[in-house]
């Protein structure tokens, strides 16, 4: 997960009611805005939502829920995807369920959000629309935005426009590069960024799916360099910081004053502490390895490898104003 940085907003997408919510967790520790998923898809998802859309009550009853799960663990709301028809019936407590849904998370957290993925119709029928449009306008107009299909097309991008505000529209670009201009992704994102919309990236996991015995970091550098222009990072700007580091990198960039600090490394092996391209003295207590520098320093750069300089397995690194 070593684009957390360049990544405002995250959430996890399976084909399970509920996800898991690890990584959620992960990126909204990190400073990211997290959103946990709530999916119903085809038959079984038609009964489920049968049955969550029946009454007011148990709309309400779900809608509680899924604000206590945010609030437990602590991250930012939800993404909406229904993946299967919807009886006519029940579209009144569907839209009930997103306002609702949407008005308590703002409540419950500062910046949430709550996005509608563009799937079901406002009559029901389950018909992705890539683009946002009297079909669709019921659900956006329920919730903070929507996530579009990734089978648009400029004219598509163009008419959303015409109904919604353009920064909750998040035109979805597929990683496995289905609906992609040329089928490359950067283009796509690049289309998105000229019309100023958001955009959704759909399964950045592709880098180890679609080539699961290369090396992952090295892909994953490739991959997200194309989009360096448009997903700048988030810079550190201030102390303490602790965080674990499970991608493999041991290069770390900030930019921080500090009057003095103590940086601690737990590595399995012996390193070498590089601050601003500098080794500096350690010293070792077990897994440890601790660095104090006792005078004022501008932190631009953490470096962690071994003697030969080539990166090595870190599980966790700790830097503390004194």
């Amino acid at each position: 997960m070593y684009y957390q940085a360049v990544v405002p907003n995250f959430g996890l997408f399976a084909h399970k009611i509920l996800n898991k919510l690890g990584n959620v967790i992960l990126f909204a520790n990190s400073g990211c805005l997290a959103l946990g998923t709530f999916i119903t898809e085809w038959k079984g998802g038609a009964k489920l939502c049968d049955h969550f859309l029946e009454t007011e009550e148990s709309v309400k009853k779900t809608v509680d829920r899924l604000v206590a799960v945010a609030r437990y663990f602590n991250f930012d709301g939800w993404l909406i995807n229904i993946e299967n028809r919807i009886r006519s019936e029940l579209l009144r407590n569907l839209e009930l369920f997103l306002r609702l849904l949407t008005d308590n998370m703002r409540k419950s957290a500062e910046f949430s959000r709550v996005i509608w993925y563009d799937s079901v119709t406002a009559t029901g029928n389950l018909k992705w629309q890539n683009m946002l449009n009297g079909s669709n306008l019921r659900w956006y107009n329920s919730c903070d935005g929507i996530y579009l299909n990734y089978n648009w097309d400029d004219a598509m991008l163009l008419q959303s426009a015409d109904f919604g505000v353009i920064s909750r529209i998040f035109v979805g670009i597929d990683c496995f590069a289905r609906g992609c201009i040329g089928v490359f992704a950067d283009r796509s994102f690049a289309k998105a960024n000229l019309m100023r919309m958001s955009v959704a990236l759909f399964a950045p996991g592709w880098i180890c799916e679609q080539f699961p015995h290369a090396n992952p970091i090295e892909n994953g550098l490739k991959f997200w360099k194309k989009l360096a222009l448009f997903t700048p990072a988030r810079p550190i700007l201030e102390l303490p910081i602790s965080t674990d580091f499970c991608a493999g990198f041991t290069l770390f960039n900030f930019d921080v004053d500090c009057r003095a600090c103590r940086i601690t490394i737990q590595a399995q092996r012996e390193v070498k502490i590089l601050v601003n391209g500098v080794v500096k003295e350690s010293k070792k207590e077990g897994e440890q390895i601790m660095v104090v520098i006792d005078e004022p320093i501008h932190l631009v750069s953490l470096d962690v490898c071994v003697d030969d300089f080539k990166e090595c397995s870190l599980h966790r690194a700790c830097i503390e104003e004194l």
